[in-house]
């Protein structure tokens, strides 16, 4: 894989209208077609080693962020057993941790239950365990309860399927009564209209993402010091 890669971040907004979080999101470019896309595609080696890259940048950029971000969140393959990549992780856990934010790991919805342990020492030191696009794939009951989640994301397609059913609406909403009450904090993803905000606010989210609230941005390493955080 070439060095051409980026980091977008996107907003993640409480239900109070505040920018509390980010979710870092890593490119790459694609040399045939010239074009930046995600890494999903790629295999495993080069998604490990973009990781890496990424995970690296943020360490470099944690003092810059803003003061109102109370956490960051990055995803996270558990297939991975490169263990520079969870040493990476551990690294950036404590820059978080000393610049007063937390760091938020988002289990992917196909990735495997491999290395959970890695991901439970992490949580031992402070990081927050996040379960991504809950309702596809694997990100369901059965991991929820597998793992100490502090914050679940519901997927966009989930949600969406709440606007014409009334029966999803009170399936969804006894969710999150559920989780509330188990002090697990609940994301509402794919809000793109302002219909979506209101619909979401009726049904008790925590908080709230999507492209209503801005599109992906690139974060500007020209304009940064960087800083090594001891």
């Amino acid at each position: 894989m070439n060095n051409d890669f980026k980091v977008l971040y996107q907003k993640i907004i409480s239900n109070k209208g505040e920018e509390v979080g980010i979710e870092c999101l890593g490119r790459y470019l694609d040399c045939y077609e010239n074009k930046w896309k995600n890494p999903f595609n790629l295999d495993v080696n080069a998604r490990c080693e973009l990781d890496i890259k990424i995970i690296n940048e943020l360490i470099r950029k944690v003092s810059r962020f803003d003061r109102t971000i109370k956490f960051i969140s990055v995803n996270v393959d558990l297939s991975y057993d490169n263990k520079i990549y969870w040493r990476y992780l551990r690294k950036l856990n404590s820059c978080l941790n000393a610049h007063g934010k937390e760091l938020y790991l988002e289990v992917l919805e196909n990735s495997p239950m491999k290395n959970s342990e890695e991901l439970i020492k992490l949580n031992n030191h402070g990081a927050k365990i996040c379960l991504d696009d809950f309702g596809v794939c694997n990100s369901n009951l059965h991991r929820l309860m597998s793992l100490p989640i502090h914050l679940v994301k519901v997927d966009r397609e989930v949600f969406w399927m709440t606007s014409h059913s009334e029966q999803n609406q009170s399936l969804l909403k006894g969710f999150i009564d559920s989780l509330r009450k188990n002090k697990i904090k609940i994301v509402c993803e794919g809000l793109e209209t302002e219909g979506h905000y209101t619909e979401a606010e009726m049904l008790g989210f925590d908080y709230y993402q999507g492209f209503y609230f801005g599109m992906p941005m690139e974060i500007n390493t020209e304009e940064l010091n960087y800083e090594k955080c001891s």
